[in-house]
């Protein structure tokens, strides 16, 4: 063992070495000192819990699955649908005509006396139409012996010329005159001639 004196001189010495051996690094060239890589730390990782195991419960048994018997298809209804009644036909009004006015007749004019010959028991009187009918046919001519104070009708009635009047007294003398007839009346006389029958 050393003593405390032998130990502070070995110190010195050691520093004193160290010294000069720094001093001599400074001036000589620099010693590269390998620094040992340090040893990788290993750090234990715990090793993970174990899952705990899950046991599935059994799986129910499916219930029987139970078909239903399709339905039968209802027959289909026919619905007959009754005709429409044909409506009736609106009744066909036609309309009478309305009746035309009458046109407005009046007697016939004059009729135009031409001769009267004379024989026995008969006079044969010819004349010309009336110029103006009145609007209405000559329905008959007649006659008068007496001027025109009395008229008569031939039998069948005389409707054109000649007009033959008989039964007549001979040796009578007689102013004849003749008027035409229509619907509306009789017309005027026309002008006399005086004549007597005779044998």
């Amino acid at each position: 063992m050393f003593s405390r004196g032998g130990r502070r001189k070995s110190n010195f010495n050691m520093f004193s070495n160290i010294s000069q051996a720094v001093a001599n690094n400074l001036t000589a060239k620099p010693m590269i000192v390998a620094v040992p890589e340090p040893e990788p730390v290993v750090v234990a990782v715990p090793e993970p819990e174990p899952e705990p195991v899950v046991v599935a419960e059994p799986e129910p048994e499916p219930e029987p699955v139970v078909v239903a018997e399709p339905e039968p298809e209802p027959e289909p209804v026919v619905v007959v649908a009754e005709p429409e009644p044909e409506p009736e036909p609106e009744p066909v009004v036609v309309a009478e005509p309305e009746p035309e006015p009458e046109p407005e007749i009046s007697v016939p004019s004059v009729p135009n006396l031409l001769d009267a010959i004379p024989s026995n028991s008969t006079i044969t009187v010819t004349f010309e139409e009336p110029l103006e009918n009145g609007g209405s046919p000559i329905l008959s001519y007649q006659y008068s012996l007496d001027a025109g104070w009395s008229s008569n009708d031939l039998e069948p009635p005389c409707v054109s010329s000649p007009m033959v009047i008989t039964g007549l007294a001979n040796d009578n003398t007689c102013t004849l005159k003749i008027r035409a007839v229509n619907a509306a009346g009789p017309g005027e006389f026309s002008r006399p001639i005086i004549v007597t029958p005779e044998e």
